[in-house]
């Protein structure tokens, strides 16, 4: 199923307004808005940790 389609099923009333925030949200915003709301990942952290403190090492 599509997102489209996804969008269609639910409540006609909202439609359009989901199809428009589908359209002109863009990726970054959505990025920031995740950054914002959860923060950094613990993935994220420990690869800045440590490529900041090993950065003068060469990977195999």
């Amino acid at each position: 199923m599509s997102i489209a389609e996804f969008v269609r099923a639910g409540n006609p009333s909202k439609q359009l307004h989901q199809a428009d925030a589908l359209e002109t949200t863009s990726f970054v915003d959505v990025e920031d808005w995740l950054t914002e709301v959860f923060g950094r990942s613990t993935l994220s952290k420990r690869k800045s940790l440590f490529s900041s403190e090993y950065g003068d090492t060469k990977t195999a």
